[in-house]
C-alpha cells in the first residue's frame, strides 16, 4: 500500500491549432506525465534494532508456495538454533546453535526485499472546435474529436537471498507489468464569460466513450537461473469517458492568453492490477479489476495566436 496508491507528479501539454475564418478551429493535443517511480524496503533489521527472542523478529520472507527447485536460493541461508526452557523458571533457558542449513526458495529467509511501482502515461488528441453562442461578453461552443491514451504501470518485487556468512548472493525478482490503451471519440461543451480588465471565466464539460486494449504480463526470474515463469494476460473493455474543467483567463495583450484551471479527467471500467502479486508460482494469476482511471489537477499555461 506504501508504493501502488496512485499519487500526484508534474506534467505538459503542448496544444498546436488553426483557426478557419468562420472561428471554426481544429487543434492537436499531446499531454505526458513521465514516469514516477515510488519504492519501499524491508531488511533484516526490525525498527529500534528490536531483532526479539534469539533473533526471531530478523526472518524475512514473502509466502511465495510452488516454487520451482531452480528457485533454491543459497544452501547455507539459515542458522539452526536449539532453545532448551528448563522446568525451573528459576533456570536460564539453554541455547544450543546447530547447522546452517537452507530456507527453501529465494523468498524465504532473505536479507533484503524492495518494492517498486512506476506510471507514466502519454495523450494523443484532435479536436474541432465550433463556436455555438459568440456575443461580445459571453460565447460558447461545442467540440468533438478523438483521443489516445496510452497508460504504462509496472510492479517489482525483488528479493536479495545470501548464506549466514554474506557470500551467494541471490536475487529473485516478481514483476508485473500491464498497459492500457484507450482509444475512441470524445466532445465537450464550454463557455466563456468576460468579466472585464482582460479577465474572463471558463468552463468546460467533455463526455466520450473508449476501447481499452489491455495487455498484461507476470514474471518470476532468478538471477543465473534459465528458467523464466511467465503469464500473459489480456482484455478489452468500453471504458466511458467523463471530465470537466473550471478555468480563469487572462489577456494581458493582444494574441496572448494566460490560463490557470483545475481539470478533472476520469476514465470508468479501466482493467488494472489491484493486487499485483500471486503467490501461487504455479499459477500466476495476479488480480486484475475494472477500475477508475482519473487525471486531476491544476494546470497553468500561455498561449499565442498569429
Amino acid at each position: 500500500d506504501q508504493v501502488r496508491n496512485d499519487d500526484g507528479r508534474p506534467g505538459f501539454r503542448v496544444t498546436i491549432g488553426y483557426r478557419f475564418p468562420n472561428d471554426v478551429a481544429i487543434e492537436g493535443v499531446f499531454w505526458h506525465l513521465p514516469e514516477y517511480r515510488r519504492s519501499a524496503w524491508a531488511s533484516i533489521l526490525p525498527p529500534n534494532l528490536q531483532q526479539g527472542d534469539h533473533f526471531s523478529q530478523t526472518f524475512l520472507y514473502a509466502p511465495f508456495f510452488n516454487v520451482p527447485l531452480d528457485f533454491l536460493g543459497p544452501t547455507n541461508d539459515v542458522q539452526q538454533i536449539l532453545v532448551i526452557h528448563r522446568v525451573n523458571p528459576d533456570a536460564p533457558d539453554q541455547v544450543q546453535v546447530g547447522n546452517t542449513v537452507p530456507a527453501f526458495g529465494v523468498f524465504n529467509g532473505a536479507e533484503l526485499f524492495q518494492i517498486t511501482y512506476k506510471q507514466e502515461f502519454y495523450n494523443y488528441e484532435l479536436n474541432v472546435r465550433f463556436p455555438t453562442y459568440p456575443v461580445d461578453i459571453f460565447r460558447t461552443y461545442t467540440t468533438v474529436g478523438a483521443r489516445y491514451l496510452r497508460s504504462f504501470e509496472r510492479f517489482e518485487l525483488v528479493s536479495e537471498d545470501t548464506n549466514v556468512d554474506g557470500s551467494g548472493l541471490v536475487v529473485g525478482r516478481y514483476r508485473n507489468r500491464w498497459i492500457n490503451n484507450l482509444f475512441g471519440i470524445q466532445g465537450s461543451y464550454g463557455a466563456e464569460i468576460y468579466l472585464g480588465y482582460g479577465l474572463a471565466l471558463g468552463g468546460e464539460l467533455r463526455g466520450g466513450l473508449f476501447y481499452d486494449d489491455f495487455h498484461g504480463r507476470t514474471e518470476v526470474t532468478v538471477d543465473g537461473s534459465a528458467l523464466i515463469l511467465r503469464r500473459k494476460h489480456t482484455d478489452a473493455n468500453l471504458s466511458p469517458m467523463l471530465g470537466t474543467g473550471l478555468y480563469l483567463w487572462w489577456y494581458p495583450i493582444e494574441n496572448v492568453a494566460i490560463r490557470i484551471g483545475y481539470e478533472f479527467l476520469g476514465f470508468f471500467n479501466v482493467m488494472r492490477s489491484t493486487e499485483p502479486v500471486d503467490f501461487n508460482l504455479g499459477r500466476l494469476d495476479p488480480t486484475f479489476r475494472s477500475t477508475l482511471l482519473r487525471f486531476d489537477g491544476f494546470s497553468a499555461g500561455i498561449a499565442f495566436r498569429f
